[in-house]
Formats: C-alpha cells, structure tokens, sequence
C-alpha cells in the first residue's frame, strides 16, 4: 500500500467503543488488533498498528489527514467525501428496541453499510482494498467476525 509501507507500520484506526469491544488494551499492541486486521497486515507485510479515538469522527478525520491507514466504518455519502471506501463488508440493520423490557421489534428502519475506509488519493490502496475486501467476504472472514463479536442484525450483501 504506498503510505503504509513507507513507514513500514499499517495503522489502523478504531473509535474507543469498538476498541474496548474487540482491541482491548494498549493502542501499538498488534495481538489486540482483530484478527482480521492482523490478517490483512500480514498480507502486506506489515507491522500492525491500533490507534483508538474516542469518536467515529475523529477515526474518519485520521484516515482523512493519513495518521491512519484505514478503518471500518458506514460508509455515508458525507463520509465519502472525505474518505474512500470500498464496497461494503456487511450491512447492519437498524432496528426498534422496546422499553423497560428491551426486546428487538420485528422491523428494521435503515441499514448500515459498513467498508473500509482509506485516504483519498491512494488509488493504489484503495484498489488493494477492494479486492480484499471481496476476498474476505466470499472466505466467510466477514461472517467469523462478526459471530466472534456476537454482532446481530447482518443481512447479506448480493
């Protein structure tokens, strides 16, 4: 990838929430990073490395400016202003949940697409990207992952 490999590290970005759910501990620590991301590393021949913000909008802005390399995230129409993405990995449904006995209705009112996420102008990446990211969908990755982080709510991308 041509930013990542000149500094010999793959930084990838995450917000604090996902961090503590899947890359609990410290930030440059590889074996906390999801093993996807680890797989994707190792593809490049990288050192991995985790750097947590503590908002969406801050890991959106460090792709942007290049302190990360990629991340994951929806992929908006906003978002893509300023970030590349490749075609989605997953697709999450948002839902209705009822109170005080917070249970899921049936139904759902949007959908989240979630891809990766690069800097603008790394064509080369981007495209390195987009084909991973449909290697690791048809090699059921995607689906490990998200069974590994008890995730509900996928629907299936044609």
């Amino acid at each position: 990838m041509q930013h990542a490999s000149r500094r010999g590290v793959f930084f990838a970005g995450a917000a604090l929430a996902l961090a503590l759910a899947g890359c609990t501990g410290a930030p440059t620590r590889p074996d906390k990073m999801p093993p996807e991301g680890r797989d994707l590393a190792r593809r490049l021949g990288l050192a991995a490395e985790v750097v947590v913000f503590s908002r969406v909008a801050e890991v959106v802005e460090a792709v942007k400016t290049g302190r990360a390399d990629f991340t994951i995230t929806n992929a908006t129409a906003a978002r893509a202003l300023e970030v590349d993405f490749t075609p989605p990995l997953v697709a999450l449904e948002l839902g209705y949940l009822s109170l005080p006995g917070a249970r899921v209705l049936d139904g759902r009112w949007g959908l989240e697409q979630l891809a990766i996420a690069v800097p603008k102008g790394r064509g080369v990446a981007a495209e390195y990207l987009r084909r991973y990211a449909e290697q690791v969908r048809t090699e059921g990755l995607v689906r490990a992952a998200a069974e590994r982080a008890g995730l509900r709510g996928t629907t299936e991308l044609r």
